[in-house]
């Protein structure tokens, strides 16, 4: 019997274990859940579950053959691969099992790669199928302390969660495979013996993403470790190639006996068109028919989701788009970018406005990807190539969801996507084809022309839609990139490619047009938007610039700058630049709006939106008339002439050189050099000694031990080579470097025989052998480091060292307290 007040201590499985002698023992195993487990169903128990779903739901037309056998797969504890299209029904397969009363007390655990996912789902599973679910994500309060200390806080998520409070738990791979979800709720034996299934939605992510951007995708196989013997694992996808279907198999353990619902990926009410980029990526003219010419009304807008992997390139998509609409519609929001910047409480709205029409165009990435349910959405664009063919597949599915649909898929390419010779070998990694390498002039026309074979051409402004009669290229679908340059490039059905690809058994007939192979009159609804010649200033004549209309200028854009954008981080020079306030005060008074347009020669981009305003702040000035720039006179002119340049002589090579050296020879001697001396040589510029002749000659050899640095195997050979010794010294300035303070500075310096040196070993002082005096001076010079000499052109001033720097008073000649003593020279 405890105290009152005490209680049993909850025992940590987590801990390590020590054994009798006191050695810790490695962390065991999770073991499957102890307990008594669900008793799976038996066959004839679930014959009836497609009847059961509709009654219970209230469904006019039954469940589909394939969604039947998944479901009776979970009812009896076996695991089961769904490969469907998007809009298929997956969500219905992981709701059916609670049609049969033995299941209406089960759990099922659904993982999901996106918040927004996992939102959208809880909000279908209440709507649609009555079962209450929860999102355990950040935006509920996720694994936070608050949130999963259940002993302390009984409202929290996960008490709830192991109560049985809900059917279906959406979860993130990172959060199911935490420790605190594992040891409050995978490791609570009541919550795991009525666990029915953990779903996991978007399977092809774990190849996808489980080596590198989320990796504990790629580990999700350790959670069977805590599952009930009869708990199902169900892997769904709509991009299941045979590359990735292995991998997945590998990485969630599955073993033999699981059951394969294969229906395929085809969507025969999508049609396909792919081509390249005409216009260069930053104009993003190439998705001027998103938006009709005929543009009256949001109306007239086709429901259209634009994905493009770059935010920042979203962001100047929306700009482009926004420009294109008419000037009484850019306001209101029809053009919205989507991606996981922005708040939760923002893209919530915005896929609300979606629903509800308002919205018309949505620039988004993966986060309004994969199982966003829009059934109306009529046109996808793909801007830019993809990573994989699965990311083209899921995102075009994302179009005619509601059934009698006809959607509309899109790919943009780059150029250079056609150029990929598909027939050479592949590379070492497998990812693309080698470029034909521009080994001559001819190669890059070959490459040019392989690219025309394959469609590089087709849907341009030209309107060259001919169809490609090039031999279809090589499809494989164990490429990391699943064949995605075979169905670009591809001269067949684009649907064939994709049925090579994902292995898709039936294909029914196309309900509209099927690609553009087959139906070049696609192309026609994915022109892109027309060449325009860059526009051109207009006539006017351009004279000296106003001061006053430069401050008039400059004050208004201050005031317009501080009204309309207040809180912008960019400044006045954004809307009006000073070289356009520079023109705008260089042609005199300006009257009207035609007279403007022409002076700004369409260069000004604010000009619909404040034109008529600068208009008449123009007008409220009072302009100085046209003055014209001064032409230069002909006496300028002569004095120019006067003051250029002579021109260089163009003397020939051949004839430099040979004046050069016949100059050389008539001239005195050049000194000579060795070859490890000419990495000393400095270019000074000393005065010449025309009284004295100077030869240059190899030091004589001294009787005393030389300094190791003077060995030819020594390695500061290399590193400090020696310096020839003059027999006259050379002017002030002309070593760049000189030791004081080591010897003692007699006349026996200028001798020819080589002072030895030893310099300290340190970083500040390099060993080496010294061939040449070390101080002018005869007096004892301090023990002062090394210094630079600056290079003298005459000889120092009085009382300055060779250095460059002045003697102090004890080193200055003729000073008291020193003894003076005469110059060697």
């Amino acid at each position: 019997m405890l105290p009152q007040g005490k209680h049993p201590r909850r025992p940590d499985t987590s801990r390590r274990q020590q054994s009798a002698f006191g050695q810790k023992k490695a962390p065991t195993q999770p073991r499957r859940a102890s307990g008594a487990a669900r008793t799976p169903l038996r066959p004839n128990e679930i014959l009836d579950i497609a009847e059961r779903c509709r009654t219970k739901w209230g469904w006019e037309s039954s469940l589909k053959d394939d969604q039947v056998e998944a479901i009776k797969a979970q009812l009896q504890g076996l695991d089961v691969v769904v490969h469907a299209a998007t809009g298929y029904g997956k969500t219905c397969i992981a709701a059916g099992p609670y049609a049969h009363p033995k299941a209406a007390d089960l759990v099922t655990i659904m993982v999901s790669p996106l918040i927004a996912l996992q939102e959208e789902m809880v909000e279908t599973f209440q709507a649609e199928y009555k079962l209450k679910a929860i999102a355990v994500n950040s935006s509920h309060g996720g694994c936070t302390h608050e949130a999963l200390e259940t002993y302390v806080l009984l409202t929290s998520h996960l008490q709830r969660i192991v109560s049985g409070e809900y059917k279906i738990i959406l979860i993130s791979p990172e959060l199911l495979l935490s420790k605190r979800f594992l040891d409050h709720v995978m490791r609570n034996t009541s919550f795991t013996r009525r666990l029915l299934s953990v779903i996991i939605d978007e399977a092809h992510v774990v190849s996808h993403w489980g080596a590198e951007f989320r990796k504990m995708y790629g580990t999700l196989g350790m959670i069977r470790a805590f599952l009930p013997r009869h708990a199902s694992v169900v892997a769904m996808s709509a991009t299941f190639s045979t590359r990735v279907r292995n991998d997945v198999l590998s990485k969630l353990q599955f073993g033999k006996n699981y059951v394969n619902v294969d229906v395929g990926n085809d969507r025969p009410n999508v049609s396909l068109v792919v081509r390249a980029i005409e216009h260069p990526l930053n104009s993003y003219k190439d998705l001027d028919f998103v938006i009709p010419t005929a543009t009256a009304r949001a109306q007239d807008i086709p429901l259209t989701w634009i994905y493009a992997d770059n935010i920042a390139s979203g962001i100047e998509i929306d700009s482009h788009l926004t420009e294109l609409l008419p000037r009484d519609l850019r306001n209101t929001g029809l053009i919205r970018p989507y991606n996981a910047a922005y708040s939760k409480d923002y893209r919530a709205a915005v896929m609300q406005l979606v629903k509800e029409g308002k919205v018309r165009i949505l620039i988004c990435t993966d986060a309004a990807g994969m199982g966003c349910n829009i059934p109306d959405i009529d046109v996808v664009v793909q801007w830019k190539l993809t990573s994989s063919l699965s990311s083209f597949v899921q995102r075009a599915g994302r179009a005619a969801r509601r059934a009698g649909r006809q959607g509309l898929a899109v790919l943009l390419v780059e150029r250079t996507a056609y150029e990929i010779d598909l027939w050479a070998d592949q590379d070492d990694e497998g990812k693309k084809g080698k470029k034909k390498k521009k080994k001559d002039g001819t190669t890059l026309k070959e490459s040019r022309e392989y690219a025309r074979l394959h469609g590089a051409l087709r849907g341009s402004t030209k309107k060259t839609d001919q169809c490609p009669t090039e031999i279809q290229p090589p499809i494989d679908p164990t490429n990391t990139n699943e064949g995605l340059h075979a169905f670009v490039q591809t001269t067949l059905c684009r649907r064939l490619v994709l049925k090579e690809v994902y292995s898709n058994k039936d294909m029914k007939d196309s309900t509209g047009p099927c690609c553009d192979i087959c139906h070049p009159a696609l192309l026609d609804r994915t022109r892109p938007g027309p060449f325009k010649a860059a526009p051109r200033r207009g006539g006017a004549k351009i004279g000296l610039p106003s001061v006053l209309v430069q401050e008039k200028l400059n004050e208004w854009r201050t005031r317009v700058k501080k009204r309309d954008f207040k809180n912008a981080l960019w400044s006045a020079e954004g809307l009006l630049q000073q070289s356009t306030m520079t023109l705008l005060s260089s042609v005199g008074p300006i009257e009207d709006r035609p007279m403007l347009e022409l002076v700004l020669g369409g260069q000004w981009k604010w000009m619909e939106k404040y034109g008529d305003e600068l208009l008449e702040c123009l007008k409220a000035i009072d302009m100085p008339p046209f003055q014209a720039k001064p032409k230069a006179t002909r006496k300028r002119k002569a004095l120019a002439a006067d003051t250029a340049p002579e021109p260089k002589e163009t003397i020939p090579k051949r004839l430099r050189v040979e004046a050069r050296v016949e100059g050389t020879r008539a001239g005195r001697q050049e000194p000579s050099m060795t070859a490890r001396d000419t990495s000393r040589h400095l270019t000074t510029t000393t005065p010449a000694l025309p009284s004295t002749p100077r030869s240059y000659a190899l030091p004589v050899a001294s009787s005393s031990r030389p300094h190791p640095a003077t060995l030819p195997n020594h390695y500061t050979h290399l590193l400090t080579p020696g310096t020839p010794t003059p027999t006259a010294p050379p002017p002030y300035g002309y070593y760049p470097y000189q030791y004081i303070g080591h010897h003692p500075h007699t006349p026996a310096a200028f001798s020819s025989q080589p002072l030895q040196h030893q310099a300290p070993q340190s970083s500040y002082y390099r060993p080496q052998t010294l061939h040449y005096p070390a101080s002018p001076f005869s007096s004892p010079a301090p023990a002062t480091p090394m210094r630079r000499q600056s290079h003298f052109p005459h000889p120092p001033p009085q009382g300055a060292s060779p250095s460059g720097s002045f003697l102090g008073p004890a080193q200055h000649p003729g000073l008291p307290g020193q003894e003076q003593s005469g110059c060697n020279r």
